[in-house]
């Protein structure tokens, strides 16, 4: 029987967290998902990249504007300074380690962070748009209002678009941030009609990709999605079998 490669999920095991909507899709393409609480010691988040074969960055609240050099703007919402302090410093050493990372909407925006870049803290108080990015969490939950909020623009050049294989497709949207400047080493692959980016990808490393929408509620109905935890999967299975030589 072939071994499932340990795949790291952070979560705060908090109930409503959407951390916990991600196992599944992480099982079904072939991984085995450990959830993995926040660590204080810098020596336990180091270790962490030789224990797993990837790691993924699921949604949340606010990522404190401090992080990125910039005061608190009036539209903040909570901020978690224990999750942002372990988050950053592990998506950092996983940086430095080349560890396969798939950020999903906050993720997407640590993944930002932790690479150098900044984020627009309300998205209405900087870009003037018709499109409510901001949906009630509780229509994400169902089917027929979560699966075709917005459509986003793929680039062709991207690993996003060879995984997805579609230039336009409908996304789902429960965000008030956003990328703002791209962390370097990162080139975007995806934006909304507005312009807000909706992807990012590291150029430098084999798989580390954020994507703004939730793709954990869409996979299931969408298999364009379900083929981006297959490919992350399969990055996480090279990197593992690589670790274990």
């Amino acid at each position: 029987m072939k071994r499932k490669v340990p795949i790291g999920l952070l979560v705060t095991l908090e109930d409503g967290n959407d951390s916990l909507t991600n196992p599944r899709p992480v099982e079904v393409a072939g991984g085995f998902p450990v959830l993995i609480p926040y660590f204080v010691k810098m020596e336990t988040i180091r270790s962490l990249p030789d224990l797993v074969g990837g790691l993924i960055l699921a949604g949340g609240g606010d990522v404190d504007p401090r992080h990125y050099g910039e005061l608190p703007h009036p539209k903040l919402k909570e901020v978690e300074p224990l999750r942002d302090s372990v988050e950053l410093k592990i998506v950092r050493e996983a940086l430095e380690r080349g560890l396969p990372i798939l950020g999903i909407c906050r993720g997407i925006q640590t993944l930002n962070v932790a690479a150098g870049g900044t984020l627009f803290q309300d998205i209405p108080s900087f870009i003037s748009t018709d499109i409510e990015h901001s949906q009630d969490w509780e229509s994400a939950l169902d089917p027929e209002t979560s699966q075709q909020h917005h459509p986003i623009e793929i680039d062709l050049s991207s690993h996003l678009f060879k995984m997805v294989g579609e230039k336009s497709i409908m996304v789902n949207s429960f965000h008030h941030q956003a990328v703002k400047e791209v962390a370097p080493g990162f080139r975007v692959t995806a934006r909304a009609p507005d312009e807000v980016i909706e992807g990012i990808e590291s150029v430098r490393h084999s798989f580390v990709i954020g994507v703004q929408c939730h793709i954990e509620l869409l996979w299931a109905k969408d298999p364009r999605w379900f083929n981006l935890y297959q490919t992350f999967v399969k990055a996480c299975e090279e990197y593992y079998n690589y670790l274990c030589e």
